[in-house]
């Protein structure tokens, strides 16, 4: 498979991200930029090798983020 060309967040997760960015930058901006930056950077890594992560929970696939206690829980979907 050679890499996704599309993704897209769920409100609730979108939510999260927007809540832990928040308490990140509140604490210190650099870490907040930091926490955006790792996570969007596993974003890409994901699409660019969906199947590289072990199979987690009902189908799902999960990347732990780097430094920071959050991760991304998704699952790829191949449409013909």
């Amino acid at each position: 498979m050679a890499g996704v060309k599309d993704y897209r967040l769920h409100p609730l997760a979108w939510r999260e991200v927007e809540e832990a960015d928040g308490w990140y930058l509140s604490h210190s901006y650099d870490v907040g930029v930091e926490f955006l930056s790792n996570l969007l950077a596993g974003i890409e890594t994901i699409l660019q090798a969906p199947q590289r992560w072990p199979v987690y929970m009902h189908g799902t696939r999960r990347l732990v983020v780097q430094r920071f206690p959050f991760s991304v829980v998704y699952f790829v979907t191949i449409l013909n």
